[in-house]
């Protein structure tokens, strides 16, 4: 799979967490756990984040990528 079918609700909500700064990006559950907690707020542009992620852990660490290129990105 490519980082192409990661969700963009995904990478807005993990972008998120990172402007927050409550939590390391490298502890996952707690990233979750946050954005699950803030996703009905956010349900415009986070909704189904917080599923996605749990349901695809073996992809986290592509998705913390992804998010990383595309900030990286001019």
């Amino acid at each position: 799979m490519t980082t192409d079918s990661i969700p963009e609700s995904v990478l807005v909500a993990l972008e998120a967490v990172r402007a927050s700064g409550e939590y390391n990006m490298m502890e996952r559950i707690a990233v979750i756990n946050w954005i699950a907690a803030q996703e009905e707020e956010n349900w415009d542009t986070w909704g189904g984040a917080s599923n996605w992620l749990y349901d695809n852990p073996n992809r986290y660490m592509e998705a913390l990528r992804a998010m990383g290129a595309r900030r990286a990105k001019p």
